[in-house]
């Protein structure tokens, strides 16, 4: 067994598991880590500028990759810090290996005022994830930073914490490193296979309702095969956008609300909800009424009639669970509706129609991702009225927003997903307001020249909240907002920047920006082209409050 540091032995194991990336920031209470990554290929530090940032950077590495990623903080402030990135990938389902530090083992838990010492830290960062591990001794390190890696993936994934006291990580140990597989799949049972065959061969119009976990486990190929077999039409959480390629002629994708598409759900025989929560967004808060019967893949046994009471849950993964039933299922297809072709092409034109003057803006953005891009959407206005749903995502790994509806965590969403596939364009949908929140790591994306295209929309204001103080209480306070200078800022980090003010001028700015290949910053000044209506997407947060308290 090798002799090591502590801090050699969280980067000899992170090795061993295949983690090639950290996401991070230095601190006396972690030194002995970052130095023990020095000069090495794998795993790479990429140093942040807001532990916060470095959760979510984590979250979309894996978002775009399906790879874990770990994130690195100091004990205390910065361990508060990524609360929120981790909060964002519990809800995501997004599995990450978050270290980090604590003071020394003699202090521990003694309430002394230890440099960067909070009490309770486990407590408070166990509200996000899965579990906090705390390491007691040098040796133990490779068996519980791979306790923590795997259970990051078993069962729904999510982030997990692990806390290694400062004198830990500069001791010396004799040190054995487990060399184990990653946690194997849960395949359905032969019983609840031939359950599921014989509740699809009762039903004839069958919805296939995609979420998250269908993407995370890349049931995409077998859903589609399940699709043509059985006639269904192909609909999806805003989580599970890219599980099925869009443009497929059985997919409506995330137009779950839609009335035509709401009205074809609620008189369908059957839905197989696969990898998904039914989260309130994709069934207008639960009003959308359930189908005549449910067949509910989650590996998650908890989901198990939540939301909607299921005829048949298969606590499973996506992808075994569907190629199973698709290999017992009879030979042939299905004869296709007609209404299913119109399900997959209606409701995004009308979406697009609502658009008005920037249907132009939503069409480049499509045209700009193509079928190998990646969309990153903040919570924003023109996420909400089209890059959330209208403009197509042609694959797995092609769309990432914030499951919370938080506002900012799309700059960094997007960095991490550009660190973890290069060669694929990246392009960010934000607003003036959302963007700042975690602006400081644009000297991150400066720094690597990774190369997303930060499309900012200004309106100087909280979009959303504005429209709704306007409406509600005919007066603002607290939603104007006083927006910099987005090109001079970018040009400050040392990154190129752009300026559009109309359609026209934002379809060639924003081709110049892509074709660059290196982080540009695109300011769409929306004071011309005006206000983006709605329509055209799922409403906000603040929308649905309102709706939700008149009723």
């Amino acid at each position: 067994m090798p002799d090591m540091t502590g801090g050699e032995a969280v980067v000899a194991t992170l090795q061993v598991l295949s983690i090639d990336t950290v996401f991070g920031i230095p601190s006396v209470h972690n030194l002995p880590i970052v130095d023990a990554m020095t000069d090495l290929a794998a795993p790479r530090l990429v140093v942040v500028r807001h532990e916060q940032g470095a959760a979510h950077m984590a979250d979309g590495f894996y978002r775009a990759t399906g790879r874990v990623a770990a994130a690195l903080t100091s004990t205390g402030p910065g361990a508060a810090n990524s609360i929120t990135g981790l909060w964002e990938a519990y809800h995501a389902g997004s599995p990450l290996l978050t270290i980090t530090g604590q003071i020394a083992t003699r202090w521990l838990d003694r309430g002394h005022g230890q440099l960067h010492e909070v009490d309770h830290q486990p407590e408070f960062l166990g509200a996000v994830v899965k579990r906090v591990f705390r390491v007691e001794r040098v040796a133990d390190i490779p068996d519980v930073l791979t306790r923590a890696a795997h259970l990051s993936v078993r069962g729904r994934p999510g982030p997990v914490a692990v806390e290694i006291p400062i004198d830990l990580q500069y001791q010396r140990d004799t040190v054995e490193i487990p060399r184990l597989p990653w946690p194997g799949l849960e395949a359905p049972s032969e019983e609840e296979v031939r359950a599921a065959v014989r509740l699809i061969g009762e039903s004839r119009s069958i919805v296939i309702w995609a979420g998250g976990g269908a993407v995370r486990s890349g049931a995409g190929p077998r859903l589609q095969t399940l699709a043509e077999r059985t006639g269904a039409v192909i609909v999806t959480s805003t989580n599970g956008r890219g599980a099925v390629d869009e443009l497929h002629p059985q997919v409506a994708g995330a137009f779950t609300t839609d009335p035509a598409v709401r009205a074809y759900l609620e008189d369908a025989d059957l839905w197989i909800g696969v990898g998904t929560r039914f989260r309130y967004d994709a069934t207008a808060e639960w009003a959308i009424k359930p189908p005549r019967r449910l067949i509910h893949i989650n590996v998650d046994r908890a989901a198990r009639d939540r939301s909607y009471r299921s005829d048949l849950f298969v606590a499973a993964d996506a992808r075994l669970a569907i190629d199973a039933i698709v290999k017992a299922l009879p030979d042939g297809n299905r004869e296709v509706s007609d209404m299913v072709g119109r399900l997959h092409q209606e409701p995004r034109e009308r979406a697009y129609d609502r658009l008005g003057p920037w249907r132009p803006v939503a069409e480049a953005i499509a045209e700009s991702i193509a079928d190998q891009g990646i969309l990153v959407c903040d919570a924003t206005i023109p996420a909400y009225a089209f890059g959330n749903r209208v403009v197509p995502v042609r694959h797995r790994h092609g769309f990432l927003y914030p499951t919370t509806a938080a506002i900012g965590p799309g700059l960094p969403l997007a960095i991490g997903a550009q660190v973890g596939a290069p060669e694929r364009p990246v392009i960010l949908l934000a607003g003036d307001g959302g963007f700042l929140l975690d602006v400081g790591d644009l000297a991150t994306a400066a720094r690597y020249r990774v190369p997303v295209v930060f499309v900012v929309f200004n309106d100087h204001a909280y979009g959303i909240l504005k429209r709704v103080q306007e409406r509600e209480f005919g007066r603002l306070h607290g939603v104007q907002l006083n927006a910099p200078d987005f090109v001079k800022l970018a040009e400050a980090f040392g990154m190129r920047a752009l300026h559009a003010r109309s359609a026209a001028g934002f379809r060639d700015r924003l081709r110049e920006a892509v074709a660059l290949r290196e982080p540009v910053l695109l300011e769409m000044d929306m004071s011309e082209i005006g206000p983006v209506p709605l329509g055209g997407g799922r409403p906000a947060a603040a929308e649905s409050e309102r709706d939700r308290t008149r009723g």
